[in-house]
């Protein structure tokens, strides 16, 4: 038994090694659909006169930033980053919550088509303030 397991060693490490080179290249020739987490997307607010124009004021308590998660070929995703999508939020669409739901798009329409895009966090919480005015007098 022992002797069949070491006879010919060598031819049998150079099939292992044969093994894996045909592997690699498989891999390298089959484009197989991966996935990538991308961080720190900025969101830019939109219709942000429809808060002021109200007498109110807002700023931003989470959601100013988004995570994403795409979903596509090896050869699209290895070189996306976070310029390559933008994300947005219409202030219009303020629910009862403070809340706003985000919509991150991909910036180049190529793009697009072949990536699927999922959001961890997909809404910006605002909290509003009413706005006011006064005056102070000011001596030199």
């Amino acid at each position: 038994m022992k002797d069949k397991l070491f006879s010919n060693i060598g031819l049998k490490l150079l099939a292992v090694v044969f093994a894996f080179i045909v592997w690699v290249i498989v891999l390298n020739l089959d484009d197989y659909v991966v996935s990538k987490q991308i961080s720190g997307i900025p969101v830019q607010m939109l219709n942000e006169d429809a808060i002021t124009s109200q007498g109110q004021l807002y700023y931003v308590k989470s959601g100013d930033t988004v995570n994403i998660i795409v979903k596509g070929r090896r050869s699209v995703i290895a070189e996306l980053n976070a310029d390559d999508f933008k994300a947005s939020a219409d202030l219009s669409q303020l629910s009862i919550t403070n809340s706003v739901p985000i919509k991150v798009e991909a910036v180049n329409k190529n793009i697009a088509s072949s990536v699927s895009v999922s959001m961890t966090d997909s809404v910006v919480t605002v909290e509003l303030e009413k706005e006011e005015t006064s005056s102070v007098p000011v001596t030199v």
